[in-house]
């Protein structure tokens, strides 16, 4: 199969090879000017490569070429200039790789790979096609009419220059004004320098109408004149000596530079030279101005997006519509704890097993729809910890097509955490307020409620209440499988209890068995690790501690110490509730000289002895007591004495009885003992002598020695009566009768006596 560049010229164009032959410019060494028409060729097309091609029955000759890199690469690429021979007409081809001709071209696809060509043909005054001039690009485009049209008058000129020279040396000058008829039509600014001394810049022989236009002179304000009258405040003409000194040496030369117009106005413009011949050089401009302009500000937007997006807090990756990463920025690398080379080229479902996206979607279908989205998806950091990320996706569209997304992630890890720990607080202080609410609830259910809440909230096996006495904390609740029990002691010098009573603060320990934690502290609960203890304060005074433990390491954070406080401040208030209780009972069923029970608290328990003595048939007695000669003292030595002489009293009495015994005080010097749980006759005669005995010892009050006694009248229950009020009749009863027998002694309504 014969590839383009292998088809052989038709043989019945054998007069136009003879024509190319007889011009003597085959096996000739290459013109300079061949080198300016290459020049011309790419400026007009605008393309970086261009050549001048001869080609005969056998061969293709290259004559002169820009932008290749050697001359070995020609040929591959002359398949093309051998269809434009053979068409004889303008070939343009927009794409190779779209055209049936070339697409299986095995020389066309590989080495520089040539995807565009334009080529006019060298058709001299007989007719005969001599060759192409051409211009070729590795990327596809298309040219304009305008293009076109200035190609194909660059071949006109190229034929006459060829014909030119048959038989006759060409002139210089000749050449030039044959390559101005067709600079004038080129749509690049171009002129003609010409070089009369070595180190010169050269002198403006020609311009041609896009130059013209491009800078405001008139051709003959610039004939004659150098690049120095373009040269304004910013021009730099070394680069333009450079740009001459590679012409001369016959090499082709590119500078890019800044010249200013008449008017003043700067362009930035790309110059090519080349040497034609003799002292002549063919200079083409391009105008790079508004390129300039255009890369400068990418160029500068570039840098300020990335600036905005490596100074910002948030992660922004750019996703392809594969799930593949093309960018990051620096929060994206810290977020993630890889690098931007690590995560550019990967999918996130590869490189961290999960993807961006939620579900694991490649790209998500409401993306592609244009629309965007808010979720909030789990990673693993690099380093193995779990992060929650806050991820909002916007769709990345060019050109009106969606070809990925951008992703702006934020690390809210740490944010749900404090919102879960503020939401979990929320609930465990809205359970320990229904605990609290409950005041139906005894308080001992109140504290096991409360400790059963604080237990289950840290997770920890057991947990307790414990009282100070002395040096020692005394276990009164306990809760679950712990290792202490209701009685159980602990020393509060040594333990963490003791330090929690010391600072009036929670102590959070994660491991108790660790002496580093507390090296002057011993172990509470040997075996056991978390522990967790804090203070209870009822009136201001640190009255015990509340404490949990668990079998293994916990780490409190500030919200379950904050919690901790919440629990050991309601277990307090119970218990201050508790001791306000039992102030106020004592202020209403005590009397405040004595502390013993007054007449109210008396009469209660006498009435709930009488039914539990009906109830069960219990005998108890009640005992009526009056002093004897208190008046006398009080009297005589004042009201002070006399309420020490009553305070002694109470003393002596609380001294007599037993914890079934209540004695108490109705008023002045009355007072009584409930006597309960009576088996024999004879405990009731031997208590009231007893208390006739001891209430007549001597008193020694504020340094004095006083004589008081008492007299005592007793009723026994059921015999002496079965209510209050018969019982108490019967013993005041009795009380008279012993005063009235001679005071000092007691005396029973059933006729038994006992003197003092």
């Amino acid at each position: 199969m014969n590839t383009p560049a292998d088809t052989p010229i038709p043989s019945d164009d054998e007069a136009r090879v003879a024509a190319l032959h007889s011009y003597g410019i085959i096996d000739t060494p290459a013109d300079p000017a061949y080198d300016a028409f290459a020049t011309l060729a790419a400026g007009i097309c605008d393309t970086p490569m261009a050549l001048v091609s001869l080609v005969d029955a056998s061969r293709n000759w290259l004559k002169a070429s820009i932008g290749f890199a050697g001359v070995r690469e020609f040929p591959r690429e002359l398949s093309m200039c051998t269809h434009a021979v053979a068409s004889g007409k303008m070939l343009e081809i927009p794409d190779t790789s779209l055209d049936e001709r070339f697409r299986d071209n095995p020389v066309v696809t590989g080495g520089p790979n040539i995807r565009f060509y334009a080529g006019a043909p060298l058709i001299d005054r007989d007719g005969h096609v001599l060759g192409t001039v051409c211009a070729m690009d590795r990327l596809p485009r298309e040219l304009t009419a305008e293009q076109r049209d200035s190609l194909t008058s660059l071949a006109k000129v190229v034929v006459t220059f060829i014909e030119s020279r048959k038989g006759v040396a060409p002139r210089t000058l000749d050449q030039v004004s044959l390559l101005s008829g067709a600079l004038e039509s080129a749509p690049d600014p171009i002129v003609l320098l010409r070089i009369a001394k070595p180190g010169q810049l050269g002198i403006i022989v020609f311009a041609n109408r896009a130059f013209i236009d491009l800078f405001g002179y008139g051709l003959g304000e610039l004939l004659g004149q150098t690049f120095a009258l373009l040269h304004g405040p910013r021009a730099d003409l070394s680069r333009i000596s450079r740009l001459k000194e590679a012409a001369a040496s016959g090499e082709a030369g590119s500078e890019v530079i800044v010249l200013t117009s008449k008017a003043g106005v700067e362009r930035t413009v790309e110059i090519r030279g080349r040497h034609i011949a003799d002292e002549y050089r063919i200079v083409s401009l391009r105008d790079l101005t508004r390129l300039h302009q255009t890369q400068t500000a990418l160029t500068t937007a570039n840098q300020r997006l990335t600036s905005l997006l490596d100074n910002n807090n948030d992660a922004v990756l750019t996703i392809d519509r594969s799930g593949t990463c093309l960018d990051t920025n620096v929060a994206t690398q810290k977020l993630f704890g890889y690098s931007r080379n690590e995560l550019y080229g990967f999918g996130f479902l590869a490189l961290m097993g999960k993807s961006i996206f939620p579900g694991d979607e490649v790209f998500p279908a409401k993306l592609l729809g244009g629309g965007t989205l808010e979720y909030v998806a789990t990673f693993v950091h690099r380093e193995g910890r779990r992060l929650e990320v806050e991820c909002k996706v916007v769709p990345m569209i060019v050109a009106g097509v969606i070809e990925g997304a951008y992703v702006i992630a934020k690390d809210v890890t740490e944010r749900r955490r404090l919102t879960d720990l503020v939401t979990e607080q929320a609930n465990r202080t809205h359970a320990l307020y229904l605990i609290s609410a409950a005041r139906a609830a005894a308080e001992a259910e109140q504290i096991d409620a409360a400790l059963r809440l604080a237990a289950e909230s840290f997770s920890m096996e057991a947990a307790y209440v414990g009282e100070i006495r002395g040096g020692t904390l005394v276990i009164t609740h306990s809760l679950g499988d712990s290792p202490v029990v209701v009685g159980y002691t602990i020393e509060l010098s040594r333990s963490f209890a003791g330090i929690a009573v010391s600072q009036r603060d929670v102590v959070a320990v994660e491991d108790i068995s660790d002496p580093e934690t507390a090296p002057n502290s011993a172990p509470d609960f040997p075996g056991w690790h978390g522990y967790v203890t804090s203070p209870l304060v009822v009136d201001g005074a640190v009255t015990g501690v509340i404490g949990m433990i668990a079998r293994r390491k916990i780490v409190f954070s500030d919200y379950d110490k904050q919690f901790m406080r919440l629990v050991s401040a309601l277990v307090s208030t119970l218990q201050e509730r508790r001791s306000q209780q039992q102030r106020l009972d004592r202020m209403a069923f005590y009397d405040q000289l004595t502390e013993l029970p007054n007449r109210a608290k008396f009469m209660a328990t006498l009435g709930e002895a009488l039914e539990d003595g009906r109830a069960r048939e219990h005998v108890f007695a009640l005992h009526s007591i009056d002093l004897d000669g208190f008046k006398a003292v009080n009297d005589t030595a004042g009201h002070s004495v006399g309420d020490l002489a009553l305070q002694e009293v109470g003393r002596r009495l609380r001294e007599l009885v037993r914890p079934c015994d209540l004695p108490a005080r109705l008023g002045g010097d009355e007072f009584v003992l409930l006597q309960g749980e009576i088996s024999r006759r004879s405990d009731m005669i031997a208590l009231a002598g007893r208390i006739v005995a001891k209430l007549s010892e001597p008193y020694v009050l504020e340094g004095r020695t006083y004589a008081l006694g008492a007299s005592v009248g007793v009723a026994l229950f059921p015999e002496d009566g079965r209510d209050a009020k018969s019982l108490l009749r019967n013993a005041d009863l009795a009380l008279y009768a012993a005063k009235n027998q001679g005071k000092g002694r007691a005396e029973f309504p059933s006729g038994m006596r006992a003197e003092a």
